[in-house]
């Protein structure tokens, strides 16, 4: 599992960086080529994105996903290497620190 931090940041400019919006562009994004069988899933980890507060605990396959969304899009700003950092360096976490979240 690996543990994504979701909390709002602002950009160099002041602004509140959509996250959450970021990463249903990312995972919806054209270039991912995604089937019909793919779609639902990927709504599911959208959705469970959505839903958190702070925090994401993602398994190591809906990690995977979010990997390949971010590494098929090109034209990241400046404004996202924030949001790139966080999902690269999502910790790992074991099943028993689970309960201490």
């Amino acid at each position: 599992m690996r543990k994504l931090n979701i909390t709002p940041y602002k950009t160099e400019k002041g602004i509140d960086y959509p996250i959450k919006d970021a990463f249903s562009s990312l995972l919806f994004h054209p270039n991912l080529g995604l089937t019909m069988k793919d779609v639902i899933p990927q709504g599911e980890l959208d959705k469970k994105i959505h839903d958190a507060e702070e925090y994401v605990l993602l398994e190591e396959e809906e990690y995977r996903r979010v990997l390949r969304a971010f590494e098929s899009f090109k034209g990241f700003s400046k404004d996202d290497i924030e949001l790139v950092k966080r999902v690269q360096n999502a910790s790992p976490i074991e099943i028993s620190q689970i309960k201490e979240i």
